[in-house]
Order: structure tokens, then C-alpha cells, then sequence
């Protein structure tokens, strides 16, 4: 569009209308979801804290290098007059004054220095005020805002061939730019501080920067000419600049994530696709009321993802957070009266009673010494499936449990057991 003749209203109306396709196609195809999905939490709120600027660059450090080179590249004509502009006033304080040679390059040297030196305490006062308010990632990443959107003003009404491709690009950048100062002023409603605030929109920030860099860097080099040893030195100190940061950018994705895994996760696992492998080969977890074997479970859970077909509601335990309980609906997706409670309440914050209503309706069916009430409240949620492992002999009246010996008097039918799991199902 840039190409058939800049910006005008022909442009900027024809823009509108496939904007407003592209997302009236997007919401019809996504209707169902739409007219169905209910969330507790729909406003933002002031932040709790901000990023500090040494963890931003921590993240996207090479991004903003890259994004950074390109952007004082592409305005490094405009800057340079800018700065001719700013020092003209104190050009006259760094004159020399008639004295000998050596004399005024040494006096021109400090007056240079110290004028330098006040301009750069002036700008540091500037900049550590809004630090105050702000944090110090804001008032960093609004000067390569502005920097940014000048440049892409600049080249929109140029006459580049690239005009379309390079504005795209800065426009990637700025968006992310502007999430990031979004998110140091706002946080979304009953957050965790901003946990999930920053959870979910650095991640499309870093892939906002990462696309955005790519074409950048490649317009950085496509634009070079000459060969590697003809370039300027200070060319060849960036060059040297950005390899550095690329390979410390290579180092974490390995020598992270082996940090990392000894953490939760036993090392001595080879690596797998199988989220779970750990559980196999005699593997035991520690929860406070007692020791679970875990391959029992897995031998389980395994039985049910090659023989049970559909989705029918699995009932099992519950436990506290951060435990073992959950297991079954976790690996074989289907689904249970109650999921994890925490995740459960979060996600469904209007109804957290609900949630721990489940919770004892539950607790209800395994400790019940009645068969009808079990089987009444299991009629209630359409369970199909009984799980009774190690976890449920843990967390319930073995009295209440002793009822599943019998099946609770021939209405569930038990179709898979070993050392710690039985499997029972309900008859229709």
C-alpha cells in the first residue's frame, strides 16, 4: 500500500476494512468459545512492582541490541543533527583560548570532559526521577520507543522500496515495546502480584522482539559492504558486541535447563519424550501420610490410556496442593469431579464453593460406610470409573473403603488391579 502512493485516506480506510475482516473472520470461527467461556477477572489494576531494567535485558538483551543498532542506523543522520543542535550552546565553553598547541588540546580535552560530564549528570537526574515512579526498565524502553516510532514516521513518508517490510518490523518491535510498559503500569485483575500478568505477555514479547530482530539483523548486514576486514573498527567491536550476546544467549537453553532439572527431576532418567518415565522402574514419591509407589500407578494409568475409550469421569482422590493427587485426569485427560484445587479456584474464582463442595462430595463417596450414598453422589457427577490406589488408602476411612471389596454390593465391576491399584467400573 505504501508503494501505491504513501499514506492517505485510501490507504488508511482500506487498512480499516481488512482489519475489521481479518478479526470478523477470527471471532465467528472461534464463536462456540466465545458465547461460552466466563472469566471471574475482566479489568486491570495498578501494578504491584515493576522490572528491573538488569532482568529485561537478562531476557531480551540481544533483542534490544539488535533492535537498538538498527533503529540508531536507520536515524544516525537526524541524531547526529540533533546533537550538533544541542551543542552549539556549549561549543563556545570548549573553544581554547590563544595559548600553545599542546596547551589547548589539553585544556580543550578537559572543558570538553567537564561539560560532557555536566550534561551527562543532567540527563542522569532526568532519567532517576521517573526511575522512582516508574521503575528503571520504563524510562529505557520509552526512549527506544521513541527513537523507534520516529524512525518508522521517517520512513513512511520516504520513498524506500522497503518502506512496507521495515515499518512492519518496527511496528513488531514497538508493540512490544509498549507491553512492556504496559505492564510496568498495569497488572490484570487478581493476579498474583503479576505473576501471570508477565507469565503470559513477556511471552509475546519475546516473540514479538524475536521476529522483529531477525529481519532487523538481516537488514544490518545486507546493508554492510565491503569485506569483514575492510570494516570500520567500531564496526568490527559491535560485530564482536553481538556475537558475545549470542553466545551467551546459546549457553542458557543447555546449561539452564541441566541446572534446572536436578530441582524437581531425577537426572538419572536418560533423555525422553515420555513426560512419564519417572514414574517407572521403582520409583516412589514421599507425601507426608506415607510412601507411594509410583509404578504402580504408572502400570495403571497405562492400563487405562489403551483400554478405556471416550471421556468418561474417572473418580479419585483428592490431596492437597503440590502433591500426588490429580494423577489419573493429568495423564490420561480424562475427566474427574474435581481437578487440581488451586488451578480449579483460580480459574473459576466466582465458584470456589463449588470447588470445595466437590472436594467433599468426594471425600463423601470414599468414606461413606453406605453403598447407596456413594453410589448417589457418583450418580450425580455420571462417574463411570473408580480409582482406588495408594493415594485414596492414604487420604480416606479405610472403613469407607473396605465397601469397594465387595463393589459396593455388585454395582461397579473391577477391571484391572495390581500390588496398589484397583480399577473399578460402574455397571450401567
Amino acid at each position: 500500500m505504501l508503494r501505491a502512493g504513501g499514506l492517505n485516506l485510501v490507504v488508511i480506510a482500506e487498512a480499516a476494512v481488512k482489519a475489521m475482516l481479518i478479526f470478523a473472520i477470527g471471532f465467528v470461527a472461534f464463536l462456540p468459545y466465545h458465547l461460552n467461556y466466563e472469566t471471574a477477572f475482566s479489568s486491570l489494576e495498578a501494578t504491584t512492582n515493576q522490572t528491573v531494567l538488569w532482568q529485561f535485558l537478562l531476557i531480551a538483551g540481544l533483542f534490544v541490541f539488535v533492535i537498538g543498532s538498527f533503529v540508531v542506523n536507520e536515524s544516525r543522520g537526524w541524531l547526529l543533527d540533533l546533537g550538533r543542535i544541542v551543542w552549539r550552546p556549549f561549543s563556545k565553553l570548549v573553544e581554547s583560548p590563544e595559548v600553545d598547541r599542546t596547551q589547548r588540546k589539553w585544556i580543550s580535552f578537559v572543558r570538553t570532559a567537564l561539560v560532557a560530564l555536566g550534561l551527562g549528570a543532567i540527563g542522569l537526574v532526568i532519567v532517576l526521577k521517573p526511575v522512582e515512579v516508574t521503575g528503571s526498565t520504563t524510562p529505557f524502553v520509552f526512549a527506544l520507543v521513541v527513537l523507534a516510532l520516529a524512525t518508522a514516521v521517517r520512513i513512511v513518508f520516504s520513498s524506500r522500496l522497503d518502506a512496507p517490510q521495515t515499518v512492519f518490523a518496527l511496528l513488531l518491535a514497538l508493540t512490544a515495546f509498549c507491553v512492556v510498559i504496559g505492564v510496568d503500569v498495569y497488572r490484570v485483575e487478581g493476579d498474583i502480584d503479576r505473576m501471570n500478568t508477565v507469565f503470559k505477555f513477556y511471552l509475546q514479547v519475546w516473540v514479538l522482539l524475536a521476529l522483529a530482530s531477525s529481519y532487523m539483523l538481516w537488514r544490518l548486514w545486507h546493508g554492510r559492504s565491503g569485506s569483514l576486514d575492510a570494516l570500520p573498527k567500531w564496526k568490527k567491536v559491535w560485530l564482536g558486541g553481538l556475537g558475545a550476546l549470542v553466545v551467551c544467549v546459546s549457553v542458557y537453553p543447555v546449561l539452564g535447563t541441566m541446572d534446572r532439572l536436578p530441582v524437581r527431576f531425577d537426572t538419572t532418567i536418560p533423555l525422553t519424550l515420555d513426560g512419564m518415565a519417572y514414574m517407572r522402574d521403582g520409583q516412589t514419591y514421599s507425601d507426608q501420610r506415607g510412601t507411594i509407589d509410583l509404578t504402580a500407578d504408572y502400570e495403571a494409568i497405562r492400563w487405562i490410556q489403551e483400554n478405556v475409550e471416550g471421556s468418561p469421569v474417572m473418580l479419585e482422590g483428592v490431596t492437597p496442593t503440590y502433591r500426588w493427587g490429580g494423577r489419573v485426569s493429568i495423564y490420561t485427560g480424562l475427566p474427574s469431579i474435581v481437578g487440581w484445587e488451586w488451578h480449579q479456584e483460580q480459574q473459576r474464582w466466582n465458584y470456589r464453593e463449588t470447588v470445595d463442595e466437590r472436594i467433599r462430595e468426594v471425600a463423601r463417596i470414599y468414606n461413606a460406610l453406605s453403598n447407596q450414598e456413594a453410589l448417589d453422589i457418583m450418580r450425580k457427577y455420571d462417574v463411570e470409573y473408580v480409582y482406588l490406589g495408594k493415594v485414596e488408602h492414604l487420604y480416606y476411612d479405610p472403613l469407607g473403603l473396605a465397601k469397594f471389596d465387595n463393589g459396593l454390593d455388585g454395582a461397579l465391576e473391577q477391571v484391572y488391579e495390581n500390588r496398589d491399584v484397583r480399577i473399578f467400573r460402574v455397571r450401567e
